[in-house]
Formats: C-alpha cells, sequence, structure tokens
C-alpha cells in the first residue's frame, strides 16, 4: 500500500470520529468559502487544490440536491511584507460554471518571508463575503503560518497579532465553521487559531494532509472528496462536528 493511501485512510478515520450528525434548522443555504494560500511556496500544488475544490463543488451538488449551495474563494498572499503582492477574491455564487475560468487565472505568486497574510485573508473574508443564513464553512489550505508572534515566533510583524485575533473573533461570531488543512509544518499558527476560535464557541478543525506534497496524490483515487471536505462522510448523510453546535 502507498504511503499516501495509508495516511488518508487515517485522515478519514480521524475526520469521522470527530463527526456527528447535526445540521442547523431553519435553512437549506449552504456557503463555503476556500480560502487558499497563493502566493509562490505554493507552486503547483494550488492547481491540486483548485481542481479538488472543484470535485468537491460539483460533488456536493450532486449528492446533495436539496442544499441551496453557493461558492467562494480567497487566495491570499502577503501584502504584509511584499506591497505588490495582491490578494483575490471571488465572492459567493451558484454560478459553479463560471468558477473553473475565474479561478484558473489564479497563478501562485509573490510572499516575501515565511509567514503569510491571514489577517488580511480573514478580513475579507468577514468584510466581502455575502454570507447568507445557514450553514457557513471556511475551508482553508495553507502550507506557511500566519504573521504575530503568537502564531509565528519571532515574526517581524508583531503588530499583526492583534489584527488576526479580531479576525478570528468577528468570524466566531458569524457562526462560520472552519476546517484548516496544513500542507507543510506551520509552527503554532492552526493551534492558536483553533484556540482562540474555541474559546469564542467556534468550530475550527484542523486536519494535515502532508501527503499533498505530491501534486499527483491529490487525484489519486484514494483522495474521496470526503477525505478532502470534513462536512461529508463518504456514502452517508451530511455530517457535521458536535462541537460546532455545543453552544448554539
Amino acid at each position: 500500500m502507498k504511503e499516501g493511501n495509508k495516511k488518508g485512510k487515517s485522515d478519514l478515520k480521524k475526520i469521522n470520529n470527530i463527526l456527528s450528525d447535526k445540521k442547523p434548522k431553519d435553512s437549506k443555504n449552504f456557503d463555503v468559502v476556500f480560502m487558499i494560500d497563493a502566493t509562490g511556496s505554493m507552486g503547483e500544488y494550488i492547481t491540486a487544490a483548485k481542481e479538488e475544490s472543484q470535485n468537491i463543488s460539483k460533488e456536493l451538488k450532486e449528492q446533495y440536491p436539496d442544499m441551496k449551495f453557493k461558492y467562494g474563494y480567497i487566495f491570499y498572499r502577503d501584502p504584509v511584507d511584499s506591497k505588490d503582492d495582491i490578494h483575490e477574491i471571488i465572492d459567493l455564487t451558484d454560478d459553479e460554471e463560471s468558477l473553473p475560468e475565474k479561478i484558473g487565472k489564479i497563478r501562485a505568486t509573490g510572499g516575501g518571508d515565511s509567514p503569510e497574510d491571514w489577517v488580511g485573508a480573514y478580513q475579507l473574508a468577514n468584510e466581502k463575503i455575502s454570507w447568507r443564513d445557514g450553514i457557513k464553512v471556511i475551508i482553508h489550505l495553507a502550507d506557511a503560518g500566519a504573521h504575530g508572534n503568537l502564531f509565528t515566533e519571532n515574526d517581524k510583524y508583531p503588530e499583526e497579532e492583534a489584527k488576526l485575533i479580531k479576525e478570528l473573533e468577528i468570524c466566531a461570531s458569524k457562526d462560520i465553521e472552519i476546517f484548516a488543512y496544513t500542507i507543510y509544518y506551520l509552527g503554532k499558527s492552526f493551534e492558536e487559531c483553533s484556540k482562540i476560535y474555541r474559546s469564542k464557541g467556534g468550530c475550527y478543525e484542523i486536519f494535515e494532509f502532508n501527503q499533498i506534497k505530491d501534486p499527483g496524490f491529490m487525484n489519486q483515487p484514494s483522495m474521496r472528496m470526503d477525505m478532502v471536505n470534513p462536512m461529508i462522510k463518504d456514502s452517508n448523510p451530511m455530517m457535521f462536528n458536535p462541537l460546532c453546535y455545543q453552544s448554539r
């Protein structure tokens, strides 16, 4: 058995262990925003991420035709360290046919130091995404951590720490569930974000997909939708993390 397949199955088991069958009531709206690091270090991995996000979008609609899905994208870089870097955003839309062309134009570029502008990414999620009442999800895919000493030790921009905490608290107040996927070791970034988010009653789950170092892995048969998207349990009704709803 290939190492990637073994890791994929263990990830799936971990995901399934934390899911439950609880659903939000009174709404069929389901908004999903893919928040993807688009700096130069992502290189060819961003292509795999974009392709897999499209697969998830299509399969979600096919598997759950009664849900009213919309999808959006935030491709973030690092204008904190490199002023030429520009974030790119695609607001929520149910026009899935337009998405491949739009995200196909996105290129991995920029990024000065190792940490990236998570503050800007979450600020876009809070201020520029047209969230609807219902289920709101961010799928955050990153290969580098956040600015701020709490998230990256000895960072050059310690002032970013308080900014990110503020944006996370706003996200939590909007009842946005966050599922974070790490490509490489990000230090304390995801762990500290999860602590902050949970302290505000939010859902912030972390999953490791180190095998994405091989871009072809995402296209292997073993990389099923339910292994990438923690909202889906293979061949079963939609499942959700009970921690996301314990305070509601």
